[in-house]
């Protein structure tokens, strides 16, 4: 049985517009203004299957002897908005072109964060399985020196598509 979503969420993201100056023989300085653009998208925030997905991994670092992540309420305040933004853009980069790391507003000395997207994983498990069964993501959720992470899940209301994300971090 699916658990009923806990909160809905429709996100705009809009990138800024810049001016770029331009300049002719014989003329005086101009400007033309490069075009904003604003996706928006629908969907919920399911921090209950967040926390599935940290029960999920932190399942496999104990299977390698190793210490449980420590949920950060701030991290996962950073995890939904990348989880939201995921769904408008499948990379590390956000849509307005920066870091993942400019959601973090706590102290950290290193950072990595972990994203999967899409139909074909509807669930926390189905997440997991394809962070673990690739080398450079499971190398980042076993990596040791994390100790405190945030989670964020987010499914599109207009068809099956799920967008999970990691970030983890050591203080």
């Amino acid at each position: 049985m699916t658990p009923k979503p806990t909160t809905t969420k429709k996100v705009t993201t809009t990138t800024k517009t810049t001016t770029t100056p331009t300049t002719t023989p014989h003329s005086t300085e101009t400007t033309t203004p490069k075009p904003t653009t604003t996706k928006t998208v629908n969907g919920t925030n399911r921090p209950d299957l967040a926390i599935q997905l940290l029960t999920l991994a932190n399942e496999k670092r104990a299977e390698r002897g190793l210490h449980a992540l420590t949920l950060n309420a701030s991290l996962t305040s950073s995890a939904e908005l990348r989880a939201t933004e995921v769904a408008i853009k499948q990379s590390h980069t956000r849509p307005n072109g920066t870091s993942f790391r400019t959601t973090i507003t706590i102290p950290y000395t290193r950072s990595v964060e972990i994203i999967a997207w899409g139909g074909n994983r509807p669930s926390p498990e189905a997440a997991v399985t394809g962070w673990y069964n690739s080398p450079v993501h499971k190398r980042n959720l076993l990596h040791q020196e994390y100790t405190e992470v945030g989670v964020g899940c987010y499914s599109l209301n207009k068809w099956p598509y799920w967008c999970w994300v990691m970030i983890f971090i050591k203080p």
